[in-house]
């Protein structure tokens, strides 16, 4: 992929010029960074433990060859990106603040990934809510990409769809784990938690990211993401589909096992 445009950038490039860059590194695309990264630790937690059995063995080689591709990926990335920023102090202070946000997916996808993958049903459910939340961004930010990349996916028409998958996820994970324990219960609750908060939390980093003339006052940044966090948790009516959905899902899938269970006994 071409590399977003740079606020900081040395020249003068149309988006088209860019150079190749195997990350979408930029401060308007910190959820999607984070939407592509746990992503692909989650799809490989999800084949851990459906095709290795779960064994701890195969989920240790499932993340070292996971966290060295996206290594890989990390180190191209911030190299070109050094190569074309200017040379200030602002830069190389964007630089480390963007290398720390790809960083972090890194390790919360080895969370995730480690969750699903060797993880009992309530941790599993935890991780799979997280991975349904990541998921969410990297679909929203298919359809809707930073330019100079067309979209591949054209949900214009269904903006809802990656709010319901996220929620569908969600469902399906509670139903799967049930909650006939209270751990299980409690993970149920935590795993709405998820799908409710952290989205929020998210959408008020992204906006204070995306406030570069505020970048010396951190204290006017912190007001602007908590104001666009809170608005987010009560107002965002794609928080509200997504919890939607996953309860209905979800207590659909427990009203079917529960009827299951009733004609096996019979």
């Amino acid at each position: 992929m071409r590399l977003p445009l740079q606020n900081l950038w040395a020249g003068s490039t149309l988006p088209g010029r860019m150079p190749i860059a195997l990350l979408p590194f930029s401060q308007y695309a910190i959820t999607l960074l984070w939407g592509l990264i746990v992503t692909g630790y989650a799809l490989a937690g999800v084949l851990v433990r459906l095709v290795g059995g779960g064994r701890r063995s195969t989920a240790a080689a499932a993340t070292g060859g996971t966290a060295a591709v996206y290594t890989v990926a990390m180190v191209q990335t911030v190299v070109v990106v050094a190569l074309g920023l200017q040379h200030n102090r602002l830069s190389w202070l964007y630089l480390v603040l963007m290398l720390a946000v790809i960083i972090a997916a890194d390790l919360a996808g080895v969370v995730v990934l480690q969750l699903i993958a060797v993880g009992p049903a309530p941790a599993a459910v935890v991780g799979l809510s997280l991975a349904a939340v990541a998921l969410r961004w990297w679909l929203l930010d298919v359809a809707l990409p930073l330019p100079p990349v067309d979209a591949p996916l054209d949900l214009r028409h269904w903006p809802w769809l990656p709010t319901a998958v996220s929620g569908l996820i969600v469902g399906a994970s509670i139903a799967w784990s049930g909650v006939a324990t209270r751990t299980r219960a409690t993970a149920a609750l935590g795993s709405l938690a998820v799908l409710w908060i952290v989205p929020a939390a998210f959408s008020g980093i992204q906006t204070a990211a995306g406030y570069r003339v505020y970048l010396r006052y951190p204290a006017e940044l912190a007001r602007i993401a908590a104001q666009t966090f809170v608005r987010t948790l009560i107002q965002d009516p794609h928080t509200l589909i997504a919890l939607a959905v996953a309860v209905a899902v979800a207590l659909v899938g427990l009203a079917m096992q529960r009827l299951r269970r009733r004609a096996w006994s019979h």
